[in-house]
């Protein structure tokens, strides 16, 4: 559930559910959640796709989420994508992101040999 005026956003979800969805009064919007987390309980950068034709603005409450929220892991992104589904091209976009989050996760990056 995300509030663009207050730029709050809570995820609740079901890993048994295929596909989340938030029905609000006039449309229904469609987002895909990529988590990464350890053994050891720490996690890495969430990932947020998000059905949207353009680019976030620069004022929007969606950019800089680590930074506006403690409870938000860094590297955490909302990126916008035509249909919210995660693609082949998607995950070339997102691999990145996930491997340099994993590699910032505690105890994972006191072992930069492994």
């Amino acid at each position: 559930m995300a509030c663009i005026t207050t730029g709050n956003l809570k995820i609740v979800g079901s890993a048994a559910v295929k596909k989340h969805e938030k029905t609000t009064n006039d449309n229904r919007e469609s987002i895909t959640i990529v988590r990464i987390g350890s053994a050891s309980g720490a996690s890495g950068p969430w990932i947020f796709l998000v059905k949207r034709q353009t680019e976030l603005e620069k004022q929007s409450p969606f950019r800089n989420l680590e930074k506006k929220s403690p409870n938000i892991p860094p590297g955490s992104v909302v990126i916008p994508t035509p249909n919210a589904y995660m693609t082949n091209y998607m995950w070339i976009k997102i691999a990145p992101i996930i491997g340099k989050g994993t590699r910032n996760m505690p105890i994972i990056k006191d072992h930069p040999e492994c």
